[in-house]
């Protein structure tokens, strides 16, 4: 251990000792046990409901970001795959592409360009068969 963590381990055993060996009425410095528990209770039904929040919007960043898109044609498009796509397409000589940085690009960016690539393929591919 370094001598940080050995430092750091005795205040901590010191303190926790000096908190075992206090009077209960010291530790709760004439407050009534109801009240202090009540209050601990209230900060941390509090905290819980923070980390629920965070928790949930976390989630929704999560499925927005892998949730697939219904493209014109009916094809479902995550948006991770709709920037593979594009790259792909970037480096295609049939198109013709302003320099982009994907990286940067919103995800609606991202699958509006997928869908204005895929209206060019079924394009030139009606007018390849006639």
């Amino acid at each position: 251990m370094s001598k940080h963590t050995t430092d750091l381990n005795n205040f901590f055993e010191s303190y926790f000792h000096e908190l075992r060996t206090m009077l209960d009425e010291d530790v709760l410095d004439a407050e009534a046990a109801q009240t202090v528990k009540a209050r601990a209770l209230e900060r941390l039904k509090a905290a819980k409901a923070e980390a629920g929040r965070r928790r949930l919007a976390i989630a929704r960043a999560n499925m927005r970001d892998t949730a697939p898109y219904r493209a014109e044609g009916g094809e479902d498009v995550s948006p991770a795959a709709a920037r593979s796509y594009v790259a792909r397409a970037a480096n295609d000589a049939r198109y013709t592409m302003a320099a982009r940085k994907l990286d940067e690009m919103t995800d609606e960016d991202v699958l509006r360009l997928y869908r204005q690539l895929r209206m060019l393929e079924s394009d030139s591919e009606a007018d390849d068969e006639t």
